[in-house]
């Protein structure tokens, strides 16, 4: 699941998959949270468009307030 965290980061939450962690893992200033064990990226329109790109062929579940925004759909 993907969607906002606050205005300023997204929130990622993946099954364990190395396939799809290697896909996020290729976006810039992505962390791991162990607390939320989830991962943080910078909230842009450029990570959103990236996020759904990397997993277009995946069933990754997006938030309704990402889709929105994104320049892709």
């Amino acid at each position: 699941m993907a969607g906002k965290r606050n205005e300023y980061e997204m929130i990622v939450r993946l099954p364990y998959d190395m396939k799809m962690i290697q896909r996020l893992r290729q976006l810039p200033f992505r962390r791991w949270d162990p607390n939320e064990r989830a991962w943080i990226i910078p909230y842009t329109l450029l990570n959103v468009d990236e996020l759904l790109l990397f997993f277009r062929d995946a069933t990754l579940k997006v938030a309704p307030d990402l889709l929105s925004e994104c320049h892709l759909l």
